[in-house]
């Protein structure tokens, strides 16, 4: 399921669960951290510490001093096919090609989910070029008044000059420009997204049962493991 606690769904999904009288039992899943987006720039910079704006502007201005950088909206300058292949080339350069996003299948997927977005408007795929080559992206959806960063690459060769970081930047940025209330930066709560906030939302997954019998399996196996680490413990 994994359900963000603060969402409409997650309420929704409990009332179901209650309505149907099914048997079930709520699991944490992983943490996400997002941005509560405030209404100019300013006042997002003034948020950040003392350390990660001078950082964030040192290694800015060196990437714009060394390279010719331009920021593009990638879902308006390039077909959709070529979108797509590009987040998967630059997936591909940050993670390997053992990585389970990368496949055939799943570029597939994301190719027809991308026109359907595309035709909602919800969609937005950013990069940056840097000497007129792609060096990094983000995949996301915008909806009402948020902005999802789901999926994202880039091109290890620029890792020094934190190409990604400087993206990041200037996306959460366009995004206050567009009057997006909250940037959600997904499911993780990896230590590069807590440079950006400290706010966190908590994810649930479900287990629901079949009937009763397996629902009291399930809380006397959850009481033997934590008894036997309790055990192990001591």
């Amino acid at each position: 399921t994994n359900l963000r606690s603060q969402s409409p769904c997650y309420q929704t999904f409990l009332q179901v669960l209650d309505q149907k009288k099914a048997d079930w039992v709520e699991l944490a899943n992983l943490d996400c951290p997002y941005i509560e987006l405030p209404e100019t720039i300013e006042d997002l910079h003034a948020r950040y510490s003392k350390n990660h704006r001078k950082n964030l502007k040192k290694q800015k201005n060196k990437l714009l001093r060394l390279h010719e950088v331009e920021f593009e909206r990638v879902d308006q300058t390039l077909e959709l096919q070529e979108a797509v292949d590009l987040l998967f080339d630059l997936h591909n350069k940050r993670h390997g090609s053992s990585s389970v996003f990368y496949s055939d299948q799943n570029k597939a997927f994301f190719l027809t989910l991308s026109k359907l977005f595309q035709q909602k408007r919800f969609l937005r795929i950013y990069a940056v070029k840097i000497n007129k080559e792609y060096a990094a992206i983000i995949y996301g959806f915008s909806f009402n008044d948020r902005f999802l960063d789901y999926q994202g690459g880039y091109d290890p060769a620029w890792y020094d000059l934190r190409v990604k970081k400087i993206l990041l930047h200037h996306v959460v940025e366009s995004q206050i420009n567009q009057s997006v209330a909250v940037f959600d930066m997904g499911r993780g709560a990896e230590a590069y997204k807590l440079e950006w906030t400290k706010d966190i939302a908590l994810t649930k997954d479900f287990l629901i049962f079949a009937g009763s019998g397996f629902y009291f399996l399930h809380k006397a196996q959850t009481l033997c493991r934590n008894l036997i680490k309790r055990l192990i413990r001591r």
